[in-house]
């Protein structure tokens, strides 16, 4: 992925690194997900490691490949188009794999929740459709009506496991201080809650072209340099603390033991 003139070298550096050891961590982290889905048969860890390997391993890097090849001015070619709906399709896709997890993991008796799903499926193709019917393919812009309805889906998403993971953790920490829950299983929704929180935070981030109007280009570029940084950086961070939800080091553990101990 080249970043092109007018970026110092050691940002290029950063980025180039972050993404590596981003894209390495959704990899190792997803395929454990899956191999334990595998082992146990159980649906949140399906799901959370069909997105992190499909959606962040692979739709991810093409997608940010496409953009970052396209020459400003010039329409991209006709293979570099496909890459960009390629993407978004991905990220679609395993998007869904996210609201289900939510669903399965925080309201699985829910009846609304359900609804919610199948509508916001509905959406996100359609949205999808119009999006590449506007010509976004061809010349991707972060702007107009269907990219920011387009958008809305995996901000509410993202809003959505941050809120149940740390709603769940505060009821769970409740009971733990009377005796009724065990610290470790409420540790994890704590994990869960940091790491949605940094998917959050990654997708408000992803909205901040919207700014970059009337900038110069070299500007532009070293900015969205620093951005995208700094979504990789977030996303490892997310990713590693799904890891410690999941598999959990032995020195993790104890630590929560001491700490719960000793408060």
């Amino acid at each position: 992925m080249d970043l092109g003139g007018g970026i110092p070298g050691w940002l290029d550096g950063v980025f180039r690194v972050s993404q590596l050891l981003y894209l390495g961590t959704v990899l190792v982290v997803g395929g454990r997900l899956l191999w334990l889905s595998r082992r146990t048969g159980g649906l949140p860890e399906r799901l959370l490691g069909v997105q992190f390997v499909v959606g962040s391993g692979i739709a991810w890097p093409i997608l940010i490949t496409a953009i970052l090849s396209i020459v400003p001015g010039q329409t991209p070619p006709p293979h570099v188009q496909w890459m960009i709906g390629l993407g978004h399709l991905g990220l679609d896709a395993t998007l869904l794999c996210q609201l289900l997890f939510v669903k399965v993991v925080f309201r699985a008796n829910e009846r609304w929740a359900s609804v919610l799903v199948g509508f916001l499926a509905v959406y996100v193709a359609v949205t999808y459709t119009a999006l590449g019917l506007s010509g976004h393919f061809q010349a991707p812009v972060l702007d107009g009506l269907w990219y920011w309805l387009h958008y809305l889906t995996p901000a509410f998403a993202s809003c959505w496991m941050t809120f149940e993971a740390f709603h769940y953790y505060g009821a769970m920490r409740r009971r733990l201080q009377l005796g009724l829950a065990d610290a470790v299983i409420t540790n994890r929704f704590l994990l869960w809650g940091s790491a949605s929180a940094c998917g959050m935070t990654i997708v408000i981030l992803g909205a901040s072209p919207v700014f970059y109007v009337g900038l110069d280009p070299e500007a532009v570029r070293a900015i969205s340099s620093v951005v995208l940084s700094a979504m990789s950086l977030l996303g490892c961070a997310a990713v590693v603390l799904f890891w410690l939800t999941f598999f959990p080091t032995r020195a993790y553990l104890a630590w929560i033991e001491r700490r719960t101990a000793s408060a």
